[in-house]
């Protein structure tokens, strides 16, 4: 226990939480006067006791950092986030948090030389003794309510980029790889699985008027005798490409408005009549190339223990897929991450086919935690599957991840590629012309490899992250680089090149990746491609 004022880091953070509340809330209180203050006359008074009452919860908080810094545990916490910011180049506020946790292990040393005048000369810093936990993605102890920095995270993410001796791309786009990435666009929507209801939701797309006027002529189509379409008729076939192409217009469009080019907009929901049924098909199929991996890669030990015991345990289905509980008195979780599910949600599911239905979870949880994340704001689940291609294509690292999300991570990158090498082999395809797009905001200078002026292109090597998204659309590189058509607020760049399908990680159609936007998940690292700036 730490001897100021005995406290210790569990404590320390919970105060200090606490204390972040508080400015928080002062701070609105005083932006919202100040917004009052700016549209009718009002008391200064009223405004100097906000601002007052303001100043005095910062001056709280940063006794409540000293606190914590003076803690070994907080002050490991605060050094794990000053080297964050030195990698991510913020000198100035990693010397901030170095001189804070300075001041801190002062106010310890004080604290502990008054308890014992003897050890004045022999202080030593506080060390990081016993057990605790850390969070499996900042690497900090946890404690409270636990928020990742995430100058950690982008710290992180920047330390997976490296090169890979994958065969490299080329800076360009070759004939051959333009034809396999407009192969490949059109058998994305080929061969979905369709339910009753997708089929009922893919005709529907041609009796809205949201996509445009309502096409005529086109036939009945027989019902089988279940009252349900025949979706392996001609009929329904002619539906089906009228709605794919009534959806796709509606969700890129590249207008000019007096003139003027406008952004891509692309309106991801309106191809979810055909998404739907390929995010499931792409969870089974994904899943079902899990089978083979042992339980303890992918779950936990209460998963495994309930797994290798089915019948001792109950079993539901979820909209997130499998979850489980050993007694009635006990709350529903959700398999894979252990989240807890509302009862109410939960149909039951037979204990024979657990192991396949756990393994589509985990398959559908990768996907999902792929499609959430961005790069600027990497979530926990991302880092771990931008581990896993790291540690199995850039760098090989034969040794088993020690925690059960790098595990599950690692067996779910290798199932992923297996699956997708596969799908383009059967196709015949070699290699894919593919591009990206990017933006910068003008008020910070832009990397060096930008092109000085639009319309420049150049060759520039550059680092990606190790699991890299492009597109098989050139329009869809364009509205990532130019989400606002403002010159004066953004450079906006895309990168072009062509793959090696050896460098193709993952389809829309074999797993991670979106549909409407045509992603293609390469592996990264340093390469170098051409830039063009738009």
């Amino acid at each position: 226990m730490c001897r100021v004022g005995r406290r210790c880091f569990p404590h320390t953070a919970d105060r200090l939480d606490r204390a972040e509340q508080e400015v928080r809330r002062l701070q609105l209180t005083h932006d919202a006067r100040l917004a009052t203050a700016a549209r009718q006359p009002t008391s200064q008074a009223w405004l100097d006791q906000s601002a007052g009452e303001l100043d005095q919860a910062r001056r709280k908080l940063q006794q409540q950092r000293i606190n914590l810094a003076s803690t070994a545990r907080g002050a490991h916490n605060l050094m794990l986030e000053a080297h964050g910011h030195e990698q991510c180049g913020q000198p100035e506020q990693a010397a901030k948090l170095r001189r804070l946790v300075t001041r801190g292990l002062a106010r310890r040393r004080a604290a502990d030389i008054a308890a014992n005048p003897a050890a004045a000369d022999g202080w030593t810093p506080p060390q990081v003794r016993g057990g605790g936990d850390r969070c499996p993605a900042c690497g900090q102890f946890a404690a409270a309510s636990h928020r990742c920095p995430s100058v950690i995270l982008d710290a992180r993410r920047l330390a997976l980029t490296a090169s890979t001796q994958l065969p490299p791309p080329t800076p360009a786009t070759t004939a051959a790889g333009t034809a396999a990435a407009q192969s490949l666009s059109t058998s994305l929507y080929q061969d979905i699985p369709l339910t009753a209801a997708d089929a009922d939701a893919i005709t529907a797309v041609c009796r809205d008027d949201r996509y445009g006027p309502l096409p005529q002529g086109l036939p009945e189509i027989p019902r089988r005798a279940d009252g349900s379409l025949d979706t392996s008729s001609a009929e329904f076939a002619a539906h089906r490409d009228m709605a794919l192409d009534r959806a796709q217009r509606a969700c890129i469009e590249d207008d000019h408005i007096d003139g003027e080019p406008v952004p891509v907009v692309l309106s991801q929901g309106a191809l979810e009549p055909f998404a739907v049924p390929v995010k499931r098909d792409n969870a089974a199929r994904l899943g079902d190339e899990l089978a083979a991996v042992e339980d303890r890669e992918l779950f936990d030990d209460a998963e495994c223990a309930a797994l290798a015991a089915p019948d001792r345990a109950q079993w539901g289905q979820s909209a997130a897929g499998l979850c489980w509980r050993t007694a009635d008195d006990e709350p529903w979780r959700q398999i894979g991450t252990g989240e807890r599910v509302d009862h109410r949600m939960v149909t039951p599911s037979e204990t024979g086919s657990v192991a396949v239905l756990a393994r589509r979870t985990v398959a559908s949880q990768a996907m999902s935690a792929w499609a959430a994340h961005t790069e600027r704001d990497m979530s926990p689940a991302a880092v771990h599957m931008q581990s896993a291609v790291r540690d199995v294509f850039v760098y090989p690292d034969a040794d088993l991840p020690q925690s059960v999300e790098a595990r599950r991570a690692r067996a779910v990158v290798q199932a992923q590629y297996a699956l997708t090498q596969r799908h383009l082999a059967a196709r015949g395809i070699s290699e894919v012309s593919i591009s990206r797009g990017m933006w910068f905001p003008t008020g910070s200078p832009a990397p060096a490899w930008v092109p000085a002026a639009k319309g420049d292109r150049q060759l520039a090597d550059l680092t990606l992250n190790p699991a890299a998204s492009f597109t098989l659309r050139g329009e869809v590189s364009s509205y990532f680089a130019r989400r606002e058509w403002d010159d004066d607020e953004y450079v906006s760049v895309r990168l072009h090149g062509t793959v090696h399908a050896s460098r193709i990680l993952s389809l829309p159609r074999t797993g991670m990746g979106c549909l409407s936007e045509e992603e293609v998940i390469v592996v990264g690292g340093r390469a170098q491609w051409e830039v063009e700036r738009v």
